[in-house]
């Protein structure tokens, strides 16, 4: 998914600053490298915490999220194609969950969080593929005949995560438009590690609360915005506090427990729900009239319980597929590219001539999307991404999954 707080590490026991050309590493942290080196190998929170079944959950996301940016169809296409969007909400609890189970394994384990630390990891996680987009963007706009345009004030509000609280946001451009959600996650990073650190699991389940409720209480007070509520940070944050209560309530247990048939049941029971909120709750709304409060209420509880109850019966699958797992592995770089891929895909299926809402064309031009971007964010997880990734674990107090 933001600017280092250069203070924000508190504590009687101050880092010492690292010389002039070293590299920064934990060990620039003495209270933390002390307590890592002092932690029992055998305790839980000093294993890597890793749940491949949720990389397989990542990519179904984003194929929710390509479908309902594609063509539209009629009837059970245009209701896949708008269950779709809460993709992103899957983004959202997913990022939520893994954050919450991570931080609070470093705090069991170093009695405190390396604030600087975790905004390092985030950094070389997000930054550079987020930037390198903007930069592309910028530079196709630039070429003649100018049809892919972008404003400066798009590129600075993008540049600076605060591009869903502009009314810029349903329209930052046809390829980096979707990532006004990237300004969402980098606003739940700057509040939630202080959270954990001042209250540990206490705060973090009273915090996820305040969300819950404030998300409520935003909907109904602010429901003449329609759906523009879609991009406002206390409705989204419903997402990552449902994740956080999640993380709370299972505490890092994979629930193995759970039976196929019983998994399978929560399954169908989490797609039946995201079905009947597009439908009764009127997703995609921008094309459809008559949003009430009541509408707004049904579709993002409907989006809630449908997306955590997907969650819990996936989490603690085993046997999963090898290419799932890569390919939720490869899911930043999939959101990232998948705009464009998706404007590309149509050009290409434009000499078929296809009739714009037929199934035909609904299932060629997804189809050769996918295609691409599984394409593309390969080249990009290999070439670019992978090395902030493995620098990334030079930052790391809590092992996670390996790059």
């Amino acid at each position: 998914m933001t600017p280092t707080c250069g203070g924000c590490f508190t504590g009687t026991v101050r880092p010492a600053r690292p010389r002039e050309g070293a590299q920064i590493t934990v060990q620039s942290f003495p209270k933390i490298a002390s307590a890592i080196a002092a932690a029992p190998s055998t305790h839980t929170a000093a294993k890597r915490f890793y749940r491949p079944e949720l990389d397989a959950l990542r990519f179904f996301a984003f194929l929710g999220v390509l479908l309902h940016h594609g063509p539209l169809g009629f009837g059970i296409l245009w209701l896949i194609s708008a269950a779709g969007g809460f993709g992103l909400s899957m983004f959202f609890l997913l990022s939520a969950y893994l954050i919450t189970e991570l931080l609070l394994r470093e705090r069991e384990k170093t009695a405190t969080i390396a604030w600087r630390l975790f905004f390092l990891r985030r950094a070389l996680r997000i930054w550079p593929l987020y930037y390198a987009a903007l930069a592309a963007a910028i530079v196709i706009a630039r070429i003649s005949p100018h049809h892919y345009w972008i404003s400066r004030t798009a590129i600075a509000v993008l540049a600076l995560f605060v591009a869903n609280w502009t009314s810029l946001a349903p329209g930052l451009g046809v390829f980096v438009g979707h990532l006004w959600s990237i300004s969402i996650e980098e606003q739940f990073y700057l509040i939630w590690p202080p959270i954990i650190k001042l209250g540990g699991k206490r705060l973090a389940f009273i915090a996820s609360i305040v969300f819950v409720v404030s998300a409520a209480v935003w909907l109904w007070v602010f429901s003449g915005k329609g759906w523009l509520l879609w991009y406002d940070t206390p409705v989204e944050f419903l997402f990552f506090a449902a994740g956080a209560l999640i993380a709370l309530v299972t505490r890092g247990q994979p629930l193995h427990g759970l039976r196929g048939v019983m998994r399978g049941g929560l399954l169908v029971a989490g797609l039946i729900s995201l079905v009947l909120t597009a439908y009764f709750g009127f997703v995609p709304t921008e094309f459809l009239p008559g949003i009430t409060p009541i509408r707004l209420c049904i579709k993002y509880a409907g989006a809630v319980v449908g997306c955590g109850t997907i969650f819990v019966a996936v989490l603690g699958m085993s046997r999963i597929p090898r290419v799932l797992i890569y390919f939720g592995k490869i899911s930043y770089g999939l959101y990232v590219f998948h705009l464009a891929m998706l404007q590309l895909s149509m050009r290409l299926a434009a000499p078929f001539r296809l009739a714009s809402y037929s199934a035909t064309n609904v299932f060629l031009v997804d189809s050769l999307a996918l295609l691409l971007c599984l394409f593309a964010a390969h080249l990009s997880y290999r070439y670019f991404e992978r090395p902030f990734m493995r620098l990334k674990e030079r930052f790391a107090v809590i092992q996670s999954r390996p790059a």
